[in-house]
């Protein structure tokens, strides 16, 4: 998607993204390369060792951030704030506009929170093709079980079944742990920031599951 946003704009992705979507947002401190003055407020990158214990991952995964990218990538890649983030969530909430800001019409959210994939039959995410990934066991349970309950929109996973969590919440997921949603229903964003791999660290679940235990309570 982010190759054909390019040949359809005739600009790169970075340039795209920045016009169109940050600078109308405020958001100040979103995009692929963080500049050198500003690398001081870059967090640490984390993982953990056998022991289970958080430590600072190797100096090769800190500089994420730091160097220029050739290549922008529309499934990842950028570095937020969690107010810059904030923002992109709410205009998604408000159908697409922040006070007088639209960016995208209200029916193009709508169709964007949809599920395309689920809904068509159309096999995404198996228990096989997760064993094939050969990830730790407690990952591929909540994966084989992510895959039972959501579909996919356009960017976004939608949350198909009512149960702890419930349906048509959708949203996205980093690497390392970093998650945000929109709940339509309860009038309801989330951001959440973290810098430990979600391998290693399997809490966007739990935290989705105790926001809705709290709702409830």
């Amino acid at each position: 998607m982010g190759y054909l946003i390019e040949i359809i704009s005739g600009i790169p992705l970075d340039q795209f993204l920045q016009t169109r979507i940050f600078s109308k947002l405020g958001m100040e401190d979103t995009g692929f390369f963080v500049p050198k003055e500003k690398w001081d407020r870059l967090m640490a990158i984390h993982t953990v060792d056998e022991n289970k214990q958080l430590i600072k991952a190797p100096e090769m995964h800190q500089m994420f951030g730091r160097k220029k990218r050739k290549f922008f990538s529309g499934g990842g890649g950028l570095v937020s704030t969690l107010s810059d983030y904030l923002k992109f969530a709410v205009m998604l909430l408000n159908g697409g506009k922040v006070e007088d800001n639209r960016l995208i019409k209200e029916k193009t959210v709508q169709l964007m929170a949809r599920d395309h994939v689920k809904s068509r039959d159309i096999p995404f995410m198996t228990e096989e093709s997760v064993k094939k990934l050969g990830l730790p066991d407690h990952m591929e349970k909540l994966l084989i079980k992510s895959a039972a309950a959501n579909g996919f929109g356009l960017g976004v996973q939608v949350k198909m079944e009512d149960g702890e969590i419930p349906a048509g919440i959708y949203g996205w997921g980093g690497f390392y742990s970093t998650n945000y949603w929109v709940d339509p229903k309860n009038n309801l964003v989330l951001v959440f920031l973290t810098q430990i791999p979600n391998i290693q660290y399997p809490v966007r679940n739990d935290l989705r599951v105790l926001t809705y235990k709290g709702l409830r309570s």
